[in-house]
């Protein structure tokens, strides 16, 4: 199988199952340019030497890195959020660098801060960070802040006030029933306590890449895991009345977001650790007074293996077979291509969505829909406004999708995975001694009788009436399965894509650590309850131990460095994680094994008026996002 890797650091959190444009077609390595001119910009100032910020061709910023180094001149910062990096130049490199193909822009390094993270200061400049990702990211709001004008997407149906009626949420809520009693966990890029999350959010462990830097633990600094929890069960403090459309109500308003952070602040992870994300949720689904019912997973990955052996899929049976309603976003790359793992385990709930901004509703253009295994339910996913992370990674890059005041527009499964679990939360608020087949069944059956319009889109309120008339679940839903399965390679779920840390690609049957993955033991583990010990997972320190207030204790990667550790037999000697920064250094693969945080895009079909359609952003391959093969949905 030929191995590709992302060259971009960037990813995006967009729709929902993990691959960018695997249809996208390779970027041809642009011409050399003279020194005098590089599409029209004047590099001649390289000449003088000193400190420089340079724009790479898009998709080629690891390429231009190369480069620099080659010309004898010195990276400084990685800089994925414009496709480019910092450098320090001499005259001696200034030549030779400006012959450059991949070479685009040249600046005069000024107040840049890394990775678009701007945090402003009192007296309104702009600064610099030593570190990576902003502490400053996801501040609460006081006083509370108006959603300010959406009428326009009102109008195209994208606000949440709109699709809680569309499912029938709002009858739930007439009904008493907001989901309270209920904890969402939301594996993903962490969870900010933006206005509308702040005081309902329990943090887990950080497993993410960002974990060493204590001040945003937990913290969501790329902008997708908030929007998504926030579509789930969002709510604006005060609101007294949940259909008032000028506040902000996700669908189980009453609901509490459990945030487990698996994505760095440019959304890079590794399928390990989300798989041991998956594990934590359900060794610990009662802890610290928590009741996790419901688990939301807005990504997926193009893995080569059947769902009998894949071990993602096989963690997210896991947490099925021990009573949680695990909702996976089916994919972004459209009806042509299969569902990703793990929605294509036929035992959970893969999320399809519809484009409810249409004249007559259907299944969504980017949806994956190819083969036997469908998507199980539908929901609203275009064009949807969730919660804005004000500086994150997404926010800075896109500055065209913010809407109002507070609010994002995204399209994806990722998003209609979100409706999803805010339903399913509700549903086992009002009857919790249902199982997660019977909440799903009810949820498929109450869109049967809809006609004229698509099979399966969720009624929730129809879906109570079924689980009223049934009781209680008398089993706990899923029957053995005969053999061991989830015995798979970790190497094929991942697909084509791998993280990389300075060139250095992680694949094979290893984790994060470099420590050896052995399918049959991780299954059986998962499957006895006994993966986590503490804060050790697959034989090494990952997080704290315990809890401590409302989060769990320690840093993650606590008492384990990442110098001497080793993907494939390669040494990080000199990357330490203890007192590293990420000046000098870059993620780069940032995918998720064949899918990263976005499916094809903010929606596969259109994101804030900018088509996504063959893989592309205004104008810009989506190579030059990190996102080919895979999408945080």
């Amino acid at each position: 199988m030929n191995k590709r890797i992302c060259r971009s650091g960037l990813l995006l959190v967009v729709a929902s199952t993990l691959s960018l444009a695997a249809s996208g077609s390779a970027i041809a390595a642009p011409r050399a340019r003279s020194l005098a001119s590089v599409n029209g910009v004047d590099v001649t100032k390289l000449t003088a030497g000193g400190s420089f910020v340079l724009r790479a061709t898009p998709g080629h910023w690891e390429d231009l890195r190369q480069d620099v180094r080659r010309a004898g001149a010195t990276v400084t910062r990685m800089l994925p959020i414009i496709d480019g990096l910092a450098a320090e130049v001499p005259k001696t490199a200034a030549a030779r660098l400006g012959r450059s193909p991949f070479l685009l822009t040249v600046a005069m390094n000024g107040a840049v801060h890394p990775m678009g993270l701007f945090a402003k200061q009192p007296d309104g400049n702009s600064t610099t960070s030593t570190t990576a990702p902003s502490t400053t990211v996801a501040a609460t709001t006081t006083p509370p802040v108006p959603l300010g004008d959406i009428a326009p997407y009102q109008d195209n149906k994208g606000s949440m006030h709109y699709i809680t009626n569309e499912v029938q949420a709002t009858d739930m809520w007439a009904a008493g029933v907001t989901g309270a009693g209920v904890d969402i966990a939301v594996i993903d890029t962490g969870v900010a306590p933006v206005q509308g999350l702040a005081g309902k959010i329990i943090n887990g462990p950080d497993i993410s890449l960002d974990s060493p830097y204590t001040k945003v633990l937990g913290i969501d600094a790329f902008g997708h895991g908030t929007n998504i929890a926030s579509i789930a069960a969002g709510l604006d403090p005060g609101t007294m009345d949940l259909t008032d459309p000028s506040k902000f109500v996700g669908v189980a308003p009453g609901a509490r977001i459990i945030n487990v952070k698996v994505g760095a602040f440019d959304g890079a992870t590794d399928v390990s650790q989300v798989i041991a994300g998956i594990d934590w949720v359900v060794q610990h689904k009662k802890d610290n007074g928590m009741n996790i019912r419901v688990l939301n997973l807005s990504y997926g990955t193009e893995s080569s293996q059947s769902a009998y052996d894949d071990p993602l899929a096989w963690a997210a049976d896991v947490a099925w077979r021990n009573g949680i309603v695990v909702v996976a976003a089916a994919g972004n790359d459209g009806a042509a291509a299969k569902v990703t793992s793990p929605a294509y385990s036929p035992r959970i709930i893969a999320a399809g969505a519809v484009d409810q901004t249409l004249g007559v509703m259907g299944p969504a253009s980017f949806t994956n829909a190819q083969g036997l295994r469908q998507p199980d339910m539908w929901s609203p996913g275009a064009h949807v406004l969730g919660l804005r992370v004000p500086n994150s990674f997404i926010d800075a890059r896109f500055p065209s999708a913010r809407v109002g005041n507070r609010l994002f527009v995204g399209s994806g499964t990722s998003q209609a995975a979100a409706v999803i679990s805010g339903a399913a939360a509700l549903l086992a608020s009002a009857y919790p001694g249902s199982s997660p087949d019977q909440i799903r069944w009810a949820l498929i059956l109450s869109g049967q009788d809809i006609q004229g319009a698509i099979a399966n889109f969720i009624q929730v309120a129809k879906a109570s009436d079924l689980l009223k008339r049934w009781g209680p679940s008398q089993s706990s839903g899923i029957g053995v399965v005969l053999g061991s399965p989830g015995e798979g390679s970790i190497e094929a779920t991942r697909g084509d894509f791998h993280l990389s840390w300075n060139g250095i690609l992680l694949e094979g049957e290893k984790d994060i650590f470099g420590k050896t993955w052995d399918g049959k033991v991780s299954a059986n583990a998962a499957l006895a309850g006994t993966s986590w010990q503490g804060g050790t997972f697959n034989g090494a320190t990952w997080a704290g131990a315990s809890w401590a207030g409302a989060s769990w204790a320690g840093g993650s990667w606590s008492g384990a460095s990442w110098a001497g550790a080793s993907w494939a037999g390669a040494s990080w000697a000199g990357a330490s994680w203890a007192g590293a920064s990420w000046a000098g250094a870059s993620w780069t693969g940032a995918s998720w094994a064949g899918a990263s945080w976005a499916g094809a895009s903010w929606a596969g079909a259109s994101w804030a008026g900018a088509s996504w359609a063959g893989a592309s952003w205004a104008g810009q391959d989506c190579l030059s996002f990190g996102w080919r093969g895979a999408v945080w949905g």
